[in-house]
C-alpha cells in the first residue's frame, strides 16, 4: 500500500483583492481589486445565509459551519485564501453530499479556484454546469495541498452557469477541498487547465436485461405493444424482462419554502418523495409530483424526513425527532402543519418551526424480509413495490396501499422484477464469509444501490470469499448471473471467481475496465462461492461490484459457464 503523502508547497497565487472578513452580502459576481469576479470565497460561515443567496446543500458533508472543516484540515491544506475554505473532510468517513451555487453569468474566459483532495472523477469533483449539464469537471490528486486549477470557459461566454462540488466518495481520501472560486481573464499561476467536457463513463444507464439470457439491450427505450422497444426497434416482451434502467435522470425537487423534497419511508423500505402536508387521525398525507396526493396509516411508516435536500435520508432511533440545531427529542408526533411540527416530549407538546426539523423516526425498516413485488424507482426519487405490467405506452403497478398506478416512461428511472423463478443475491443471507488482508481484514461485503439507476450491486473487497446456499426455484437446473466491474474509486487489480461444485469461472478486473458478464450453471441445494483477491502489486482502494447478481431457474440453459465483456 502506498503511503499517504503530504507535500508542503508554496503556491504562487496573487492574493490581491481577497476578502478576509466575513461576508455580509451575497459575494457572487463581486469584482475584486485585481479585476476577477468572485463566485465563492466560503468566508460566510452561516449555511442559512448561503441558502438565502441561492446555494443548494445536499447530504451532510458540506452542511455545516465551514470553520469546523477548515480547522480540521488547516495544517494539511497549505496556503488558502481568507479565514476559511470549503472541505468535505469529516471524521465520519462515510459522509457524502453536494453543494451547488446560484446561477451566474459567464463573463470571463477562465474560472479558477484552489483544489485538493482525493482522486475520483466520478464521485469526488468540482464541476461547472451550463444548462444543467456538466461541461467541465476536475478531481483532486490524492493530496491535500491546495493548488490552483482552472476551467477554460471561453466558449460559454454570456451563458448562465453554476459551480458545483460533489463528494460521493468514502474512506480516508474520500473528501475534496475548494477555495476562492473566481472568474478571471488569465491563467496565471494555474497548475492544471481543463478545456474539455468530462468523459461519460458507462454506468449501466439505459439498458434492459432479459430473463432468458445474460444479453443486454441498450436504450433509449419506448413503451408499446405490451413490451419495451429499444433503439434498434427490438421488442422485448415484458414477461421476458428482468431488469430495466432508463436513460432518465433522478430529479428530486428541493427548496426551503416548498418542501418538495420531503420523504416518507415505509416499513417495507418504500420511499415516497413530495411534500408531507399533514398528520390527522393517525394518517400522514403527502403530495407527490408523480404519485399525487396520497395518505397512509402512520403505523405503516418507518420515518418522515423534512427538508430532505439539507441532509438526505439518515437513520436514527425510533421515537425520536432530529433537528438542524439542538439535541434530538424523544417523543411522539402530535401534528404536522405548513409552518410547524409538534412533538409530545418530556417538555410537553412542543411546536418546532418546520424549517428546523430534519426527520422523525417512528420504527425500523424491515431489512430482513425480501420485498414482495417488483421494485419501481421513479425520477422524483420515489421507490414503490408492487405487481407491474404494461398497457399501451404506460407501465401499470398494482400497489397494496395506493391501488392502481400508471406511469409514462418519462417518470420511470428503473425497474427490478421479482418473479417466481428468480432470486436476487441482495435477498439472500450469506452462508459464510472469509476475509484476510495484507494489513487488516477488508471491510465486509455490502449492498450498494446506484444513485443513477437505483440498481443493486454487491461490493466485495479483496481478499474475500462469500458463500450462499442455492435455493429451490422450481427447477434443479439454475444459473448465477451478474456483471462484475471495478468500483468507481478502484485503483487496484483483482482476480475474481464464481464457483459451484466443480464449475468455476474466473476473470481479471482492472481500473476503468468494462463490466464482465458472469454466467455460471448451478444445482439447487449447492453452494455458490464468490471470490475477490488481489493481483500484484497490491493497491488501494480495490473493490469489485457484482451488479444485479441473481439466481434464475431456466427451462433452457446454456451448457458453458462464461465471463465476457458486456456488449454495448
Amino acid at each position: 500500500m502506498q503511503p499517504y503523502l503530504q507535500i508542503i508547497a508554496i503556491l504562487p497565487i496573487a492574493l490581491a483583492g481577497l476578502s478576509f472578513g466575513q461576508q455580509v452580502e451575497n459575494p457572487i459576481s463581486k469584482q475584486l481589486r485585481n479585476g476577477d469576479l468572485l463566485i465563492a470565497d466560503f468566508e460566510e460561515r452561516e449555511i442559512a445565509k448561503m441558502r438565502s443567496w441561492g446555494w443548494a446543500f445536499e447530504g451532510e458533508c458540506f452542511n455545516r459551519d465551514f470553520r469546523q472543516g477548515t480547522e480540521q484540515m488547516r495544517t494539511r491544506a497549505g496556503r488558502f485564501a481568507g479565514r476559511w475554505f470549503l472541505t468535505s473532510f469529516s471524521e465520519k468517513l462515510s459522509s457524502t453530499g453536494k453543494i451547488t451555487s446560484p446561477e451566474f453569468q459567464i463573463s470571463r474566459p477562465v474560472i479558477k479556484f484552489l483544489l485538493s483532495g482525493g482522486s475520483s472523477p466520478e464521485t469526488l469533483s468540482a464541476n461547472l454546469l451550463v444548462d444543467g449539464e456538466v461541461v467541465r469537471s476536475v478531481s483532486g490528486e490524492n493530496n491535500d495541498q491546495l493548488e490552483l486549477v482552472a476551467f477554460d470557459v471561453a466558449e460559454f461566454s454570456g451563458k448562465q452557469a453554476q459551480f458545483q462540488v460533489i463528494d460521493q466518495a468514502e474512506g480516508i481520501l474520500g473528501h475534496i477541498n475548494i477555495d476562492h472560486v473566481v472568474q478571471s481573464s488569465h491563467f496565471d499561476a494555474v497548475k492544471k487547465i481543463i478545456r474539455t467536457p468530462p468523459v461519460r463513463i458507462d454506468k449501466g444507464i439505459g439498458f434492459l436485461q432479459s430473463l432468458d439470457s445474460a444479453k443486454r439491450f441498450n436504450g433509449p427505450f419506448k413503451l408499446g405493444d405490451g413490451g419495451i422497444l429499444d433503439n434498434q426497434g427490438n421488442r422485448i416482451s415484458f414477461s421476458n424482462t428482468l431488469l430495466w434502467a432508463t436513460e432518465n435522470t433522478k430529479t428530486i425537487t428541493s427548496g426551503s419554502t416548498t418542501h418538495l423534497a420531503d420523504a416518507l419511508i415505509l416499513k417495507n423500505g418504500e420511499q415516497w418523495f413530495g411534500q408531507i402536508q399533514s398528520l390527522e387521525n393517525k394518517q400522514v398525507t403527502l403530495n407527490s409530483p408523480h404519485l399525487g396526493r396520497q395518505s397512509v396509516a402512520l403505523d405503516q411508516v418507518s420515518s418522515l424526513h423534512f427538508n430532505h435536500w439539507k441532509t438526505g435520508i439518515r437513520e436514527g432511533d425510533p421515537g425520536t425527532m432530529y433537528r438542524e440545531n439542538g439535541e434530538p427529542l424523544a417523543g411522539t408526533l402530535v401534528w404536522i402543519r405548513p409552518n410547524d411540527i409538534a412533538i409530545n416530549c418530556s417538555l410537553g407538546v412542543v411546536p418546532i418551526p418546520r424549517a428546523a426539523v430534519l426527520s422523525h423516526i417512528l420504527a425500523k425498516t424491515d431489512t430482513d424480509s425480501p420485498a414482495e413485488g417488483d421494485e419501481l424507482s421513479l425520477t422524483d426519487g420515489s421507490k414503490l413495490i408492487g405487481k407491474t405490467s404494461i398497457a399501451g405506452n404506460q407501465l401499470i403497478m398494482e400497489h397494496k396501499i395506493l391501488g392502481e398506478l400508471k406511469f409514462g416512461i418519462d417518470k420511470i428511472l428503473s425497474l427490478r422484477r421479482r418473479l417466481a423463478n428468480v432470486t436476487w443475491i441482495s435477498d439472500l443471507k450469506a452462508q459464510s464469509l472469509k476475509s484476510t488482508g495484507p494489513l487488516l481484514p477488508p471491510p465486509p461485503p455490502q449492498q450498494i444501490i446506484d444513485a443513477l439507476t437505483s440498481t443493486h450491486s454487491l461490493r466485495i473487497a479483496p481478499n474475500s470469499e462469500i458463500t450462499y446456499q442455492v435455493p429451490e426455484l422450481g427447477s434443479e437446473e439454475l444459473r448465477f448471473r451478474a456483471t462484475a466491474c471495478p468500483s468507481t474509486t478502484n485503483r487496484g487489480v483483482a482476480n475474481i471467481s464464481a464457483s459451484s461444485g466443480n464449475v468455476e469461472v474466473t476473470g481479471i478486473i482492472k481500473p476503468n475496465d468494462k463490466p464482465l458478464t458472469v454466467d455460471v450453471p448451478l444445482k439447487a441445494g449447492a453452494t455458490l462461492k464468490l471470490s475477490v483477491h488481489f493481483q500484484d502489486p497490491v493497491n488501494f482502494p480495490c473493490n469489485v461490484d457484482w451488479r444485479n447478481a441473481h439466481l434464475i431457474a431456466m427451462t433452457q440453459t446454456s451448457t458453458q459457464p462464461q465471463t465476457q465483456p458486456v456488449e454495448n
